[in-house]
């Protein structure tokens, strides 16, 4: 009995190792429309942009990226940039993603403008329509930022496409 459940999962672990030696894309750019919404439920505000992303993978599962974003509410813009680690978790047709990523807000206003330290964490999930093009069907953050002494909440939404480039094993 037990030799067969050493078989039985010697088996399994040689079926498993193709699934590892999956290809995936050492570089991945994400472009398309973003939303950051901030407040609480009570009182929301939005404001509408774009959203850009340039990732490097160093293999299968972990990489680094970079994320910048551009807002527009009424007379008000906002930038964000972003950068850290992800980590993905792709299947032939899907690939989920997590991150955790460090950067920064400004908003220019009048005669100045308001930087503030934030961070970002969320995730999102593309769906491979071929083997270097994704289309990104959500990406959800929480951005936090803290200015004057008060924590104030920031959530973004993205979608768009996602450029798969240099394929490796």
């Amino acid at each position: 009995m037990f030799r067969r459940l050493w078989l039985a999962a010697a088996a399994m672990l040689l079926l498993a190792i193709p699934s590892f030696a999956q290809e995936y894309p050492r570089v991945e750019i994400f472009g398309g429309y973003s939303a950051l919404v901030a407040g609480d439920l009570d009182n929301l505000d939005h404001a509408n942009g774009i959203g850009a992303e340039f990732a490097g993978n160093f293999n299968r599962f972990f990489g680094l990226v970079a994320e910048f974003g551009v807002h527009r509410d009424n007379d008000l813009r906002i930038y964000s940039a972003y950068a850290g680690p992800r980590l993905s978790f792709r299947g032939r047709r899907v690939t989920f993603f997590i991150h955790a990523l460090a950067g920064g807000v400004r908003a220019p206003n009048g005669g100045g403008s308001l930087t503030v330290a934030s961070f970002a964490g969320g995730g999102g999930l593309d769906l491979n329509v071929s083997d270097n093009i994704a289309l990104r069907l959500f990406q959800l953050d929480y951005t936090p930022v803290r200015q004057g002494g008060h924590w104030f909440n920031l959530y973004r939404g993205q979608t768009g496409v996602t450029f798969k480039l240099g394929r490796t094993e």
